[in-house]
């Protein structure tokens, strides 16, 4: 039996006093977030120990957690990670699922069954016909598994799988963007992020010299990172941080229409607001264009429109600032015919709350210029 599964069935009070060093620093800079997980979506103790620690401690040296880890001496992380968690590893097992021939770019092309993003069409249906999907609603039930694919180091892959050229284009915590034959399962590659994935993977098509079409495989990290890969190979195009905020992620998958990429982007604040020394809170949603060929930003358009500022401080003297937040969770959806991109924002992460929170707001495609914004709920701060 592993420690992480002794730790898991034995419970915190046990773990704590086997390893005082990893209890006095996890108490102190991590339990904050992590004992409260309802309400931070910090992945609960236990949650934790079903991660691998190498895992752990690369979020806390280069990965979502870098910030908290900055606090951190090299060892002080390696010793959380490995309370939580159990030993590191020097010479983990490979958990590499078996390879695919190798395959050529030409070779790579579009099916007729593809469920590319977040959904197969750019209005966001999120339908495919019985032709198009290769079976019926009735037909479900008789389902069988044919192969499954565990993502190594993680228990955790958020992003929606995309199917698109007879591949399955999936992402994960741990990192790692996958593809994979839809039929059998083997891998063609795999991909290392700057930080765990969460979008779904959106494939793009260029007309390229030498080649009939090129494909490229869009997403986006927890760091707020674009990605341009190869879709045949997995070779990295491209990478662009899409906000500057340092806490700026991207949750929604990417949508791409006409060589230009329409990129959600998040305020990852509401977890670290809970530390009241934090200042809170600074980030806001926005929705940004990069030209899909090169990630040159076209236009980058906040959804809320007046800059934070600071307004008070709280009881422990921490200044605060706003507004704030309406953060674009989703993938937008684009209106070819009216050339406007919409997109669903979320509430305000401190005072005070705006008119385009909790709203459908409607960019013009071309420029970025907010059209109009219907907001569903008022003064949600």
């Amino acid at each position: 039996m592993t420690r992480a599964l002794l730790l898991l069935l034995s419970g915190t009070t046990a773990a704590l006093a086997a390893d005082p060093d990893g209890v006095a620093i996890y108490n102190l800079r991590c339990a904050l977030c992590h004992e409260h997980s309802t309400e931070t979506r910090a992945p609960a103790p236990a949650v934790l120990r079903s991660m691998s620690p190498d895992n752990i401690l690369r979020a806390l040296e280069s990965g979502t957690m870098k910030e908290q880890g900055a606090r951190l001496t090299t060892g002080e992380k390696r010793i959380v990670a490995e309370f939580l968690a159990g030993k590191i590893s020097q010479n983990a097992p490979s958990t590499r699922a078996a390879t695919c021939p190798p395959t050529t770019q030409e070779q790579f092309s579009p099916g007729t069954s593809n469920w590319n993003g977040w959904s197969p069409d750019l209005m966001n249906a999120r339908f495919q016909s019985a032709d198009r999907a290769g079976f019926s609603a009735a037909q479900t039930p008789r389902l069988k598994l044919k192969w499954a694919f565990a993502f190594p180091g993680t228990f955790i892959a958020n992003g929606q799988p995309s199917v698109f050229g007879g591949r399955v284009f999936v992402a994960s915590a741990n990192r790692n963007v996958y593809s994979l034959d839809a039929t059998s399962g083997c891998q063609y590659w795999s991909f290392e992020a700057a930080a765990p994935v969460r979008t779904s993977v959106t494939v793009g098509t260029f007309s390229a010299p030498g080649h009939r079409h090129r494909y490229i495989a869009f997403f986006g990290d927890q760091r707020g990172n674009v990605y341009a890969l190869d879709a045949a190979n997995g070779e990295l195009l491209w990478k662009v941080r899409a906000d500057s905020h340092p806490r700026a992620k991207i949750v929604g998958a990417p949508a791409y229409y006409d060589e230009r990429l329409y990129v959600p982007v998040t305020a990852g604040e509401e977890g670290p607001a809970m530390d009241p020394k934090y200042e809170c809170c600074s980030g806001r949603g926005a929705l940004v264009a990069l030209d899909a060929r090169t990630g040159k930003q076209i236009w980058h358009t906040y959804t809320v429109t007046e800059e934070p500022v600071p307004r008070k401080k709280n009881p422990e003297g921490t200044q605060m600032w706003g507004p704030s937040g309406a953060s674009i969770w989703s993938a937008p959806t684009i209106d070819v015919e009216r050339k406007i991109v919409y997109a669903g924002t979320g509430d305000n992460f401190s005072d005070p709350a705006t008119a385009m929170s909790d709203a459908v707001v409607a960019f013009d495609m071309p420029t970025g210029r907010i059209l109009w914004s219907k907001q569903l709920t008022e003064s949600d701060a």
